[in-house]
């Protein structure tokens, strides 16, 4: 994505972001992305194809929907709902929603240090974003994410309460190649959002395919809060269509 692009995509983030938020109670071998064959990162530990059986973890592998995810349909196109094995989040052009879950809102061993684990696949779309959060207050409309753009570039952002979101670090001079629009075709991709507070300072990475993409520091973190999914549709389509599914969140402290 050019910068001109990317500015687009950014301003439909600002203008959603104050309109739309859906959370609790509201309405590392590179993979071959050719194949669609994605290895399990060993940054996380134990593969996320299964849940895991330690309580300190939350794991969701969207069969149903017992951990109360948010699902709406709506007249301007957005459509949320666990279906098919995953949770699929359509979404109006210009428009963002950040997600979390009743019952990992509801976890309070989860709101600090944690590693936020997810396979996302593009279904429908040209210009868009997705991604995981971190300290994600749906109320307070701020968390921290680490979002995968459809050209393959990566950044992790700040969103506060009043002061709309700020780019931590972003990809743009590095990317991560993917094929041109594959992940518009349904090829799964692996992200990992690890956030941890050390010495008052917030360190945060985003992992593609288990490759560190980005990182950065904060040395003014967010308030605690639980974890989350992240998504943007660009203005360049009607629609985008994500799915998101796996989702792992288990405590991580910064070395």
């Amino acid at each position: 994505m050019d910068r001109a692009l990317g500015l687009r995509l950014g301003t439909a983030l600002l203008v959603a972001g104050a309109l739309v938020s859906c959370g609790s109670g509201s309405s590392t071998p590179k993979a071959d992305l050719r194949t669609g064959s994605v290895p399990t990162p060993t940054s996380v530990g134990p593969s996320a194809s299964a849940p895991p059986s330690a309580d300190t973890r939350f794991f969701d592998g969207f069969d149903n929907n017992d951990n109360d995810w948010p699902t709406r349909t709506a007249p301007d196109g957005t459509t949320i709902a666990v279906t098919g094995g995953g949770y699929q989040v359509t979404l109006p052009a210009r428009n963002t929603h950040y997600i979390r879950p009743a019952a990992l809102a509801a976890r309070d061993d989860l709101r600090s240090g944690v590693s936020v684990t997810g396979t996302v696949r593009a279904v429908s779309g040209k210009t868009y974003a997705v991604g995981l959060a971190c300290r994600l207050s749906p109320s307070e409309r701020q968390y921290y994410a680490g979002r995968l753009l459809q050209d393959g570039t990566s950044e992790l952002v700040r969103r506060e309460k009043g002061a709309g979101e700020r780019i931590l670090d972003d990809s743009h001079a590095n990317p991560i190649h993917l094929p041109p629009i594959h992940l518009t075709q349904g090829r799964p991709v692996r992200l990992v959002l690890f956030c941890g507070e050390k010495e008052g300072t917030m360190d945060l990475r985003l992992t593609v395919n288990g490759d560190v993409a980005v990182q950065a520091e904060d040395p003014r973190p967010l308030p605690e809060n639980p974890a989350g999914i992240y998504a943007v549709a660009g203005a360049e389509s009607p629609t985008s269509t994500f799915t998101f599914d796996d989702v792992l969140v288990e405590p991580f402290t910064p070395e």
